[in-house]
Parts: C-alpha cells; sequence; structure tokens
C-alpha cells in the first residue's frame, strides 16, 4: 500500500484546498488556512489534536496567466509495475482548471508532464483509489510516455519524519470534487478559506526552504498553452 508521500522538511508556503466550513472539523477535514508569498489562499488539511497538526496536506489556489483559476497540489506520478508494484518517478505540481487538467514535472521524467482539455477525459474523469492514496484520473485515449490512459497521482505530505493524518478521505475527495465539479469545488474551498480566516484559523508560512532538488518563492505557474517543460 503507498501512503501519502512525507517530507521531513518546513512547509512551503502553497498547495491544495478543500471546502469545510468552519465547525467542529474532524480528523483529515481543512484546519487552517495559509496565505503564500503573492497572498494566495492555501488550505491545511490534517488531524483535530494539536499535536498531530505539524503533519498535513495542502491544497491552494492559483490565477494562471491566462486569468484561469485553478487548484495545485504538490503531487507524484504513481506507475504500478509487474505485480501491482508502485514506483513514483516523477514528481512535480498537478494543476485542475474549469477547462484543462495540467501535470508539471519537476523533478524525473518530463516527457510525462501533460496539458490536456476536459474533453479528453471519459465520462467518468476521476477516481479515488483508496488504498494507494491516490486520485485515477481517466483518459479517452492512452498518452504516449506512460502508455496508459489512467494517470494516477498520490499527494505529499509535509510534517517530521514517519507522520500520518489519520483520515486523509476528505482531502481526496476535495481533489475528486475538484475535477468532476471544478466550480462548485472553487466556491466551497473559497468559503472554507474565508471562513478559517474569519474565525481565526490562520497560520503563518514558514520560511521557503528546499523541497526535494529546487527552491521556490512562489507556486510555479504553467503559462497558457505551455507545451511540457524540457
Amino acid at each position: 500500500m503507498v501512503k501519502n508521500l512525507v517530507m521531513t522538511v518546513a512547509l512551503v508556503p502553497f498547495f491544495f484546498a478543500a471546502a469545510q466550513t468552519v465547525r467542529a472539523q474532524k480528523d483529515g477535514e481543512a484546519q487552517a488556512v495559509v496565505f503564500d508569498a503573492a497572498n494566495n489562499p492555501v488550505l491545511k488539511f490534517g488531524d483535530v489534536p494539536a499535536a498531530k497538526r505539524r503533519c498535513a496536506t495542502y491544497v491552494g489556489q492559483r490565477v494562471l496567466d491566462n486569468r484561469e483559476e485553478s487548484f495545485v497540489a504538490p503531487a507524484a506520478h504513481l506507475h504500478l509495475g509487474p505485480l501491482g508494484r508502485a514506483s513514483l518517478p516523477e514528481t512535480g505540481w498537478l494543476y485542475i482548471t474549469q477547462s484543462r487538467i495540467i501535470f508539471r514535472v519537476e523533478i524525473g521524467d518530463r516527457s510525462h508532464a501533460f496539458d490536456i482539455p476536459r474533453t479528453a477525459l471519459t465520462d467518468k474523469p476521476v477516481k479515488r483509489v483508496e488504498h494507494l492514496g491516490a486520485i485515477r484520473i481517466n483518459l479517452r485515449e492512452k498518452l504516449p510516455p506512460s502508455n496508459s490512459s489512467e494517470q494516477k497521482f498520490t499527494f505529499f505530505m509535509f510534517g517530521p519524519k514517519q507522520c500520518y493524518v489519520k483520515n486523509s478521505t476528505p482531502y481526496h475527495k476535495f481533489l475528486e470534487r475538484a475535477v468532476n465539479d471544478f466550480g462548485g469545488a472553487m466556491a466551497e474551498f473559497k468559503q472554507a478559506a474565508a471562513s478559517l480566516k474569519e474565525s481565526g484559523k490562520v497560520e503563518q508560512a514558514p520560511p521557503v526552504v528546499k523541497w526535494l532538488s529546487f527552491y521556490a518563492e512562489v507556486m510555479p505557474t504553467p503559462p497558457e498553452n505551455a507545451a511540457p517543460p524540457n
């Protein structure tokens, strides 16, 4: 079983989002909002007890160069080999927008990056794969580099060694909604961010540190209609 990736470095101030209104939050739900260097909101998903809050997953909101809103998350491309053995050879950023899905590779084989329109997705475009801690994006045709129409991604967890979030389902459900109902998910994200801010559940972003093998001061944004990076 592949669990969410764990980074043993300080949190970089960006990433993903979920739409939970502020109430008695449960383990795994959005617990706080962080604002990145460009003042974009980022939702932090983690456990309720304070002792465990250092470990979390994140999803953020970005506006791309063409003014299109997007969700973005730090992700690894999940490959399944013989006997179902998993590997994570490419890492980077998964962007979800109203019109397209983008995977930007920062480390690994950059031929596995893609920028595909929504029309390339099947009628059931996404599925959670709970036992792998992943989501699977379903395409109508195979992508040549991976020779697969199923593009699977697992997501980075930031915190100390061997940390975990007790329940990662709310995070994966949000990403699934972002693919299935982008407008609804974005409305939920903004409501959650506003509610968390109003209730004082705002966390300071730690200093930017080395993430994998590159530095970033703000979340990278792919230019409009960009080809995969070379």
